[in-house]
């Protein structure tokens, strides 16, 4: 066996884990779930304008149906947003419970 040989069983006989490189690994799965998340976006970019699409196709004729729920929501809108501010209002104002059991 000759001296290099001898180094090689040497160096691969070695039993210790090797250095973990946490930069690296951070750097690594950092570009994975970017690479992830450009692909949903694109996804969801291109079912968003596919149903953009859809819906400028059918406007005309779903203009009749959607006219009198836009007529409702026209004349009952400020009633509602005043529902909806003093309802946040009491609940935010309203005491808090300690989360234990009622007792009787």
């Amino acid at each position: 066996m000759t001296d290099a040989e001898k180094k090689l069983d040497a160096f691969f006989a070695d039993d210790g884990l090797p250095a973990r490189d946490q930069a690296f690994t951070h750097a690594v799965m950092r570009r994975a779930a970017a690479r992830r998340l450009r692909a949903e976006l694109a996804w969801l970019g291109a079912v968003c304008l596919l149903g953009a699409v859809v819906l400028w196709a059918l406007a005309p004729a779903l203009e009749p149906i959607l006219h009198l729920p836009a007529r409702l929501i026209e004349t009952a809108g400020p009633a509602i947003g005043v529902i909806v501010v003093v309802f946040t209002l009491l609940l935010i104002t309203a005491p808090r419970d300690a989360g234990g059991p009622v007792s009787a």
